[in-house]
């Protein structure tokens, strides 16, 4: 889940290099903390409803009043089955090296400079349209970061091109050719803009140790 994602981030990892953990502003925080604690479902996060509408200050406050500034223990449970073994930074982000991670079926996060045009179309009016936003288009001018995840890559074709689920939701980008909330775009065209990228290693078992353990037991965490 997104939103206890992130709360997960800036209360369990303190990363000094970053005054906020939000919107892909620190690629390194968010692979910390998936591999020490994970990352919660939607179904479990759902139970604890957050404010989802609205500026960060306002959702970062409505955990503060309604949680008090601790996170549920069925939510740390539940993410801790969802962790990553690992990451491991791809030190030159060029087209064949992002293109041969995928072709290995291993997913990337990337951080991507962003602009209008990622949620605009070409006249500058807001549209969740994917006729009006795929495939993405180099930002004219740009105005922040995102972090993505790439899962899909055509092949070495002239397009070169690209894909994955964004975390804005089914609603932007419904209905592209990948599937609803999924984008697309041109590799040499966005290469210049990209400023991170990092390969996702294996999960890591999906098993929660809650015992300790001593010669002679027996059990499922024990096998």
């Amino acid at each position: 889940d997104e939103w206890w994602g992130y709360i997960m981030q800036k209360v369990l990892i303190d990363d000094p290099m970053y005054k906020f953990h939000y919107e892909g502003s620190s690629a390194l925080t968010k692979l910390k903390c998936a591999n020490r604690y994970g990352t919660p479902s939607m179904k479990v996060g759902n139970k604890y409803p957050l404010k989802k509408n609205g500026t960060y200050a306002q959702f970062w406050d409505s955990f503060q009043t309604t949680y008090k500034g601790k996170i549920p223990k069925e939510i740390m449970q539940d993410a801790f089955l969802h962790r990553i073994a690992g990451y491991r930074m791809i030190s030159s982000i060029t087209p064949e090296n992002i293109a041969r991670e995928i072709q290995a079926g291993r997913v990337l996060m990337i951080r991507m400079s962003t602009g209008r045009n990622f949620w605009t179309d070409k006249n500058d009016k807001p549209s969740f349209e994917a006729k009006d936003l795929l495939p993405l288009r180099k930002p004219e001018v740009a105005d922040g970061g995102h972090l993505m995840a790439l899962n899909g890559y055509s092949g070495l074709t002239q397009k070169q091109e690209v894909s994955g689920p964004n975390s804005w939701g089914k609603r932007w980008c419904k209905l592209s050719k990948y599937g609803a909330g999924y984008y697309f775009f041109n590799l040499d065209v966005q290469k210049g803009y990209f400023t991170e990228a990092w390969v996702i290693l294996e999960q890591a078992p999906k098993f929660l140790f809650d015992r300790d353990l001593k010669e002679g037991d027996m059990g499922a965490d024990v096998t």
